[in-house]
C-alpha cells in the first residue's frame, strides 16, 4: 500500500487534455459506484468554461493553480482537488484509491493556508461529503471541520418511467435552441442574466461551447411573441447511461405557467431517445426548484453536506 502510494503523481492542471482527463474521471466513478460522490460530468465542463471565460474577459489568472491532480504510475487520473467558491475544495477520487483521500485534503488545506498567510483571521475552508460517506466524514471530523448541514442536492429519476404530462400554454411552443443563429445566441445571453443575475454573461461564453466535452442541446419554450420564455440545458452522457438538466430557468415574465416542467418534460424525452436510463438534476436544498423536480418525479439521489475548517 504504501509503495502504491509512493508511486503517485500529483501536479497542476494544465490545459484542455486535462479538461478530457477530468471528464473521464468523473464518469469512471459513477460507472463504477453508481453514485454521483461528487460533481457530475456537466457541472465539470460548466465550471471550467466558466474559468476560462473569466481569464479571457476578466483577466482572472491562477486558477489553474487552484487545481490538483493525482495520477496513477500507469499515468490514470485518479484523484483531483478543485474549487467552485472562492474558498472550496471539492474532491474528486477513484474509488480504487481511498487511501489517498488524506494526501487530497492536505494539499487542499495547505493551498488555502498560504493563500491567506497574511489573513488574520483566515476565512474557514469548505469542503464537502454526501451524507452516507461515512469515511469522508470520519476524515473530515478528524481534521477538526465543523458538519454545516446539507446545502446541495442531486435529484434523480429513472427514465423507464413515462412522467406526467405537461401541457403547455395556449401560444407557447418548445425547440430547440441554435447556437449558431444571432437571433438565438441573443435570447439566450438575456434570458441567462435575467433568470440568474449573470451580469457579465455575454456571447463569448456561448463561443466556448464547442469545447465542452458532454453532448448537449438547449430546449426553450417560446412565447406567443417569438421570445425565450423559459429554457434547459439537457446533458447526455451515453457511456454510462445518463442524462443530466443543467441549467433550468424562466424568464420573470413567463413564471407560474408550467414552462419549466414543459421543457423539462420534453428534455426527459430527448434523454429517452438517446437510450439513456436515469437522469439528475442538482440544487440547493432550500431552493423553491425542489418542488418543480419532485412533481417530474425526480427525488433525492445525493445529499451534500458542507464541512468547515478554519486555519489555525
Amino acid at each position: 500500500m504504501t509503495t502504491a502510494l509512493a508511486a503517485v503523481s500529483a501536479r497542476a492542471y494544465h490545459d484542455d487534455l486535462d479538461w478530457q482527463r477530468l471528464h473521464d474521471l468523473l464518469v469512471r466513478i459513477h460507472g463504477l459506484t453508481g453514485r454521483w460522490r461528487c460533481w457530475t460530468p456537466d457541472r465539470i465542463d460548466g465550471f471550467l468554461r466558466g474559468c476560462i471565460y473569466d481569464e479571457s474577459t476578466n483577466g482572472s489568472h491562477g486558477w489553474r493553480d487552484r487545481i490538483r491532480l493525482w495520477e496513477a504510475p500507469s499515468g490514470q487520473l485518479i484523484g483531483a482537488v478543485h474549487h467552485e467558491g472562492r474558498e472550496e475544495a471539492w474532491l474528486e477520487l477513484d474509488p480504487a484509491w481511498p487511501q489517498l483521500a488524506p494526501e487530497l485534503l492536505d494539499w487542499a488545506e495547505q493551498a488555502h493556508a498560504a493563500r491567506h498567510a497574511e489573513t488574520e483571521p483566515a476565512p474557514v475552508l469548505q469542503a464537502y461529503a454526501v451524507a452516507d460517506d461515512a469515511e469522508r466524514q470520519a476524515l473530515l471530523a478528524g481534521r477538526g471541520y465543523v458538519d454545516r448541514g446539507p446545502t446541495e442536492v442531486l435529484h434523480g429519476r429513472s427514465l423507464a418511467d413515462p412522467g406526467p404530462v405537461v401541457a403547455l400554454p395556449d401560444g407557447y411552443r418548445i425547440r430547440r435552441i441554435d447556437l449558431a443563429e444571432p437571433g438565438d445566441r441573443r435570447q439566450l445571453v438575456d434570458i441567462t442574466r435575467l433568470t440568474f443575475t449573470h451580469a457579465t454573461y455575454d456571447e463569448r461564453a456561448i463561443d466556448l461551447e464547442p469545447r465542452m466535452l458532454t453532448e448537449h442541446e438547449y430546449l426553450a419554450a417560446i412565447a406567443p411573441n417569438g421570445s425565450f420564455a423559459a429554457w434547459c440545458g439537457v446533458w447526455l452522457s451515453p457511456d454510462i447511461g445518463v442524462g443530466q438538466f443543467e441549467p433550468v430557468g424562466t424568464h420573470p415574465d413567463h413564471r407560474r405557467r408550467g414552462l419549466a416542467s414543459a421543457v423539462m418534460a420534453r428534455g426527459l424525452d430527448l434523454m429517452r431517445r438517446h437510450g439513456l436510463d436515469k437522469a439528475y438534476v442538482g440544487t440547493g436544498v432550500t431552493n423553491a426548484s425542489n418542488y418543480l423536480y419532485a412533481s417530474l418525479g425526480f427525488s433525492v439521489a445525493e445529499l451534500y453536506h458542507q464541512w468547515e475548517w478554519r486555519p489555525r
